[in-house]
């Protein structure tokens, strides 16, 4: 049980830094809001497949069940298929739309 905590925990931790690192750069970047967006989908769908990872070495390890860290990272994976979809609708842009084809390809790849 307490390696499950600290895994939920070590979770946690890697996405609140994950967010500082990603607030920082986009501020300082001279990339186009969707260009900083599309950043911060590639960094969130990183930060899922490192969850899972993280999680079957774990139940590998201890024999401990870690499925809800794994549920946790596809629904983030989800989520970020639906905020993608929803750029991709609303851009102008073709570099943008393909962008955001290479991102859903890599929300599928992260997911098996």
């Amino acid at each position: 049980m307490k390696k499950v905590i600290v895994l939920i925990l070590v979770a946690v931790a890697g996405v609140l830094v994950f967010q500082k690192i990603a607030k920082g750069r986009a501020g300082s970047s001279g990339h186009s809001p969707e260009q900083q967006i599309i950043r911060s989908f590639d960094d969130r769908i990183d930060a899922a497949g490192r969850q899972i990872a993280q999680a079957s070495r774990s139940s590998s390890l201890s024999g401990l069940d870690t499925s809800s860290g794994v549920e946790s990272a596809l629904r983030d994976l989800e989520r970020l298929e639906s905020e993608i979809q929803a750029l991709k609708g609303k851009t102008t842009s073709e570099e943008i739309r393909l962008e955001c084809d290479r991102l859903m390809k890599k929300v599928e790849a992260t997911k098996r």
